[in-house]
């Protein structure tokens, strides 16, 4: 366990296993598991887990929304994208989202987007499924700017 303290209070702290999973992370995931280990240093500072969790996966979403996409989408853009939206769904999993019901209308959005990216580079209706799940989970993800590097626990 790696812990920060200001003042004599908890402000982050950060297992092993969260930093070797962000170390072992192909480099275009390693935000993902950046804000991973942001949201578990959430939880042990106090943080409300369900709110936390919420936060991390509207971050996530955010991070992979603003990555760049041309049209239609290059194979490894595709690529990319559905590396994170799967990343995204491990962590929804390990944390398990989907007890959390307010989390459940965009982890299926999720799936919806994952998909639709399949077959997006033959179907320009699948591109066209994918643009819509992807700005209905950036308007979800706007909603949630996250305190996961707030100190006001």
């Amino acid at each position: 366990m790696f812990e920060a303290y200001k003042d004599d209070r908890l402000m982050a702290a950060f297992t092993s296993a969260a930093i070797d999973r962000w170390s072992g992370a192909p480099k275009d995931e390693q935000p993902l598991f950046l804000i991973e280990a942001l949201y578990e240093s959430a939880v042990r500072c106090g943080a409300s887990e369900a709110d936390s969790l919420r936060d991390a996966i509207a971050m996530s979403l955010r991070f992979t929304i603003n990555e760049p996409i041309s049209t239609p989408p290059k194979p490894e853009e595709i690529e990319l994208f559905a590396r994170r939206l799967q990343a995204i769904g491990r962590l929804a999993i390990r944390h398990r989202a989907t007890s959390h019901r307010h989390l459940r209308a965009p982890l299926k959005q999720i799936n919806r987007a994952l998909r639709s990216l399949n077959k997006a580079t033959t179907s320009y209706e699948a591109i066209n499924r994918f643009e819509y799940a992807m700005s209905e989970l950036g308007a979800w993800a706007d909603q949630y700017m996250g305190t996961l590097l707030s100190d006001e626990r």
